[in-house]
């Protein structure tokens, strides 16, 4: 529902973006900024998959450089694996009874009314989703009683068979004047790393720049957080993820359990860091380890970790336990 909230109050507040409609009095985007948007909201219908294993975006338009971003930094923490296991019942709302539900062939529509007296308006919004839980249908219909004039503004989203937006057609129709009928189209070609946005504002190239490590996790932790990350991490009794900040012979370690005993908590007492260089650190920590047992420990343990294009990492560490 998130997803539906966000493109409704950026679709239906502001449709001049999308359908061309004149706006005095506001200021117009230019055709680069529009051609941008577009690209957003093709990213955005894939759920941003596109991004996986990337590092960096590069964006231009008619061969001219438009915009450089470094992806890490906002989506290296995504969890791609759970969205790309989301289905269309992952979007259900389980405490709205005012949406209504309904499945066919596996995909999902959700529907919703709504009324608004002030102007003698009645709303109908409903959302169509795929069995995989992507968009293919937003539509916002509202019907005016003292005129009988219906608005119907909707998104359609096409798909190829690995579930990569196609097209995206916007859509706005007037049932008593369809002189103010609109329609704006936009279509993607997928190349090897590269992404091909076309539509009546131009054409953009996206190309995606791949790590050199595919699947890993991009944290931009200093050395010190990376260290008290995986103290945390062990106090939960969670070591599967200390792995994502770890790597070289620390993975190997995480193999088998580096705790003898299961701990309620892990609390950090003292501790020395020296960065030997911009790719390397040596930490030494002092921990107060409390067991399931009711017993406690003092532990003395140092990291060693380096710095990779996805962030720190701790590439060997040792525990007294070992």
């Amino acid at each position: 529902m998130k997803y539906i909230l966000t493109v409704l109050i950026i679709l239906f507040c502001f449709p001049a973006v999308f359908f061309g409609q004149e706006m005095k009095g506001v200021a117009m985007l230019s055709k680069e900024r529009l051609l941008d948007v577009d690209a957003y909201h093709v990213f955005r219908t894939n759920k941003y998959l596109d991004f996986k294993d990337m590092v960096e975006i590069k964006k231009s338009i008619d061969g001219t450089p438009y915009q450089t971003t470094d992806l890490r930094k906002k989506y290296g923490s995504t969890d791609w694996s759970k969205i790309e296991n989301e289905d269309a019942s992952t979007y259900q709302v389980k405490n709205n009874p005012d949406i209504k539900y309904e499945f066919s062939n596996g995909s999902m529509t959700a529907s919703y009314t709504y009324d608004e007296s002030l102007v003698n308006l009645h709303g109908e919004v409903k959302t169509v989703y795929s069995a995989k839980g992507f968009v293919l249908l937003l539509e916002k219909k509202r019907t005016f009683a003292a005129d009988g004039r219906t608005e119907t503004e909707s998104v359609i989203n096409e798909f190829d068979n690995s579930n990569r937006v196609k097209k995206i057609i916007s859509r706005f129709e007037n049932n008593k004047d369809q002189s103010k009928n609109k329609e704006a189209v936009v279509n993607v070609d997928y190349k090897e790393n590269e992404i091909v946005i076309n539509s009546n504002n131009g054409t953009m190239k996206c190309e995606l720049v791949p790590a050199k490590e595919r699947g890993l996790f991009y944290s931009d932790l200093s050395a010190r957080e990376t260290a008290s990350q995986f103290r945390y991490i062990l106090g939960n009794n969670m070591p599967g993820n200390a792995r994502k900040y770890c790597t070289g012979h620390a993975l190997e370690k995480l193999s088998k359990p580096v705790l003898r005993k299961q701990v309620t908590s892990i609390s950090f007492v003292s501790g020395t860091g020296r960065i030997s260089s911009e790719k390397e650190s040596e930490i030494d920590d002092q921990w107060r380890v409390n067991y399931a047992d009711g017993s406690e420990a003092s532990m003395n343990v140092k990291f060693s970790l380096i710095q990779t294009e996805n962030g720190w990492r701790i590439s060997d560490f040792v525990l007294p336990e070992e």
